[in-house]
């Protein structure tokens, strides 16, 4: 065989190998290690008599502190209603309210002086931290976890051990008393500090806690070297001192006595994966948790690699979003108060950037552009002192600073944030307010805003570590969006949002929530043949382009998150699991085309007068463009092409096209939409914003708005023949209302201020109606830069 051959057949034997790893669930469990404090836990210390040396951390309910002179636990709840003091904490709204804290220890009474505390079974995996001291950001890399903890010498003759474990869904410690021949039992003395210990009939060790009560189960004892040859034992309290009675023993012999400790009952452990993603290199990140939240990156075959711990968790952020680059690097943020992290891929942080000035802003979702220049985030600005709206925010990878330009307001119309956002195949941006589809191009503009059909709550949804949070459910190519709403997925016209049809999503749903219900269940995601994965609360569904169902995997939880990973991988993660999968044999990530074309809009409009439309643009700059086609459709889904421009060439200097054909709307009962479909000399396609054709009647020449092109002001002039009340209503160029503002007038001339300043820039219509209907102005048309 020659060298050639024995080598690929060695090739694919690997590849082989590691593909067949690629099929992996891993449980989202806390930590059963002893973290080392080089620092980020020294906060733990306040109220406790030691500084720890090593932590046992899981998370805000239980921290478990090994102390040269003892072990110190932290236990604690939050609390929504003080005034019942009902107990909210571990919920979706855990972290509003108060705080309630247990601070217990347990000192080695009379311990040797020369005993030495050391870590043993340092663990494979490690941990990175960001955490603050006072207004100081401080960052760890590669902290180490070990398996056991020994205090060698602890009194004469008697060394201890401490380990941890999970039995029955309880986080348990277990310390070990070895004890060499000859060694006195009656010198080991444990006082508890901080709770009234009580024994039970069974001889267990009570301590009440916060969160319920610190069990210490009745002692067992046994020969180190017959471990099935027991020796009773018990354990003797006396106040808040606790000692070991043993039976009969030989003390010639080494023995062993082990009790062991279970944590208050943590209803519901915050284990979930809320986003997930994975690199080039095929290893795989999961984003999640809540008190506080964590990072974890696996390799291709599921071990752990490292976590990082940041400083965010329900009780002083909300959660928001994970972005990686092929190259491993990580991005996650704060959602509320906006804060941005980027990490090596060994976990590393290279910079926190806490947001601008007075931080009004708040980062559900991030995406990179698509040529990997900017990071993008969806999310929500606070407009004037109470007033949330979406925005996008574009800004820089190397610092998370907002570009110039930042923030775009894209859903300026009441409480209606940016919940998801993507990246289409074509390189523009489609994201999701509370209610709306937005289309925006590479520059940000809105190419059109359509209602989603489903209306989620400004809390929404029920299944995140906080009400308020992003949501992975929408996905597009160069074709068609995709939405998944908990209980169906919707296919949208890429062109003008339209819902062309949907399908059930098996065993989706919706729970009650905050100001309304949310999604029990998300994730949504495309691969580069088309076909979509979407999340339910027990399975993960394959469809087809066309949505009809492929096959299915089942999950022992809800999922809250699915990508397409290299190498025909699916991931998902959610209500405490992560999976790798390959059996949904998915093809290649979504390409992203990053197509520039040679020209830019100054502006694209419709206007009908008498019985002709008036098509009219202009293109600022031009550069190996081929042509215009126009396009006009009455559905929002078939369109229709009217006439196809040739492009003048590459030129740098203002030009303006015209087109004109007979009006269609005689006949018509619905209104009619024109687009501008853009081509370059390569077939790179782009499309223009829609503007709206409702009536050709004649305009009505005592009604006038002033500037036409509006920046931060125009007014509305008209005539009346009565005075009179009513509504000031203004609507996008796909006929959708966006404000609508109670007015007066009067009999005769009238001048009426437009708030233009809350609309993102497009074409606009306006019309003010009296209270019972009749129309008083109809359609008048403005542009707002």
């Amino acid at each position: 065989m020659s060298f050639c051959r024995v080598f690929l057949v060695v090739l694919f034997l690997l590849s082989s190998r590691v593909m067949a790893q690629r099929d992996w669930t891993v449980q989202l469990e806390m930590p059963q290690s002893f973290i080392e404090n080089q620092g980020q836990y020294d906060q733990l210390a306040d109220g406790f008599p030691e500084t720890p040396r090593f932590v046992l951390d899981h998370g805000f309910g239980w921290q478990v502190m090994a102390c040269d002179g003892g072990v110190q636990y932290l236990v604690q709840r939050t609390v929504r209603d003080e005034s019942t003091e009902r107990e909210e904490a571990y919920g979706p709204e855990e972290g509003f309210g108060r705080i309630l804290q247990s601070k217990i220890w347990l000192e080695y009474v009379g311990a040797n002086a020369g005993r030495i505390l050391h870590a043993r079974d340092e663990t494979p995996d490690y941990f990175t931290y960001s955490y603050a001291v006072g207004n100081q950001d401080r960052n760890l890399d590669h902290v180490p976890a070990f398996a056991k903890l020994q205090i060698e010498g602890l009194y004469t003759g008697i060394d201890a051990e401490l380990s941890a474990f999970t039995s029955e869904n309880r986080r348990v410690l277990k310390y070990q008393f070895a004890l060499a021949p000859h060694a006195d039992p009656a010198q080991i003395q444990l006082r508890w500090h901080g709770s009234t210990p009580s024994l039970d009939q069974n001889g267990n060790l009570h301590l009440p806690a916060v969160l319920g009560e610190i069990i210490d189960y009745a002692p067992t004892a046994w020969y180190a070297d017959a471990p099935d040859l027991k020796i009773p034992a018990q354990f003797v309290l006396q106040g808040d001192l606790v000692t070991f009675s043993l039976g009969s023993y030989d003390g010639n012999r080494a023995i062993v006595i082990d009790p062991w400790t279970v944590n208050p009952a943590m209803p519901a452990p915050f284990n979930r994966a809320f986003e997930v993603d994975a690199d080039a290199a095929g290893n795989v990140y999961a984003f999640g948790g809540g008190m506080g939240y964590n990072l974890k990156k696996y390799n291709a075959a599921g071990t752990l690699q490292w976590t990082h711990v940041s400083p965010w968790d329900t009780s002083n952020a909300w959660f928001g979003e994970l972005l990686t680059l092929a190259s491993g690097d990580c991005f996650i943020t704060s959602g509320s108060a906006a804060k941005i992290r980027r990490l090596t891929t060994a976990g590393a942080t290279t910079f926190t950037n806490n947001g601008p000035f007075l931080n009004l802003d708040e980062y559900w979702t991030l995406v990179l552009n698509c040529n990997g220049t900017k990071i993008v985030s969806g999310g929500t600005r606070i407009v004037g002192l109470t007033s949330p709206q979406g925005f996008i925010f574009d800004m820089n990878p190397a610092n998370g600073n907002q570009n110039a330009g930042s923030p775009y307001n894209v859903s300026p119309v009441g409480m209606k944030e940016v919940r998801a956002l993507i990246v289409g195949g074509n390189g523009n941006f489609y994201t999701l307010s509370n209610d709306n589809v937005i289309a925006l191009n590479q520059a940000f503009g809105i190419i059109y805003s359509v209602a989603s059909g489903t209306s989620h709550p400004y809390y929404s949804p029920a299944y995140m570590a906080k009400n308020v949070q992003g949501q992975n459910i929408i996905d597009a190519n160069t074709t068609h969006i995709y939405v998944a709403t908990g209980t169906q997925v919707q296919r949208r016209d890429i062109g003008t949002g339209a819902l062309i049809n949907s399908a059930a999503i098996p065993s989706g749903g919706f729970t009650g929530g905050f100001l309304g219900s949310g999604p029990t269940n998300g994730g949504l995601v495309l691969d580069d043949c088309g076909n979509v994965y979407v999340g339910s609360t027990n399975q993960v569904i394959k469809y087809s382009s066309a949505l009809a169902q492929l096959a299915t995997v089942t999950t022992t939880g809800a999922i809250y998150d699915v990508d397409v990973a290299p190498s025909g991988v699916v991931i998902w993660g959610g209500n405490a699991l992560l999976t790798s999968n390959t059996s949904l044999a998915a093809c290649a990530p979504k390409t992203v085309s990053c197509v520039v074309l040679g020209a830019e809009l100054a502006y694209f409009r419709a206007t009908c007068r008498a019985d002709m439309v008036d098509v009219e643009w202009q293109s600022l700059h031009e550069q190996a463009l081929a042509h215009y086609a126009v396009e006009r459709t009455q559905n929002g889904i078939d369109w229709e092409q009217r006439d196809l421009v040739v492009a003048t060439g590459d030129r740098d200097e203002a030009i303006t096209y015209r087109f004109r054909e007979r009006s269609p709307l005689p006949q018509a009962d619905r209104p009619w939409y024109y687009r501008l479909k853009m081509v370059d000399a390569d077939g790179g396609v782009s499309y223009s914003g829609i503007a709206l054709i409702e009536t050709c009647a004649e305009a009505d020449p005592s009604v006038q708005i002033y500037p036409t092109l509006a920046h931060d002001a125009a007014q509305l002039a008209f005539e009346a023949q009565v005075s009179g009340s009513g509504y000031m209503r203004i609507y996008n160029a796909v006929g959708q209302q966006v404000m609508q503002i109670t007015t007066d007038w009067a009999m005769g001339a009238n001048l009426l201020d437009l708030p233009v300043q809350a609309l993102s820039p497009g074409m606009y219509y306006l019309q003010v109606a009296q209270a019972n209907g009749q129309v008083i102005v109809r359609n008048a048309r403005f542009l707002k830069e």
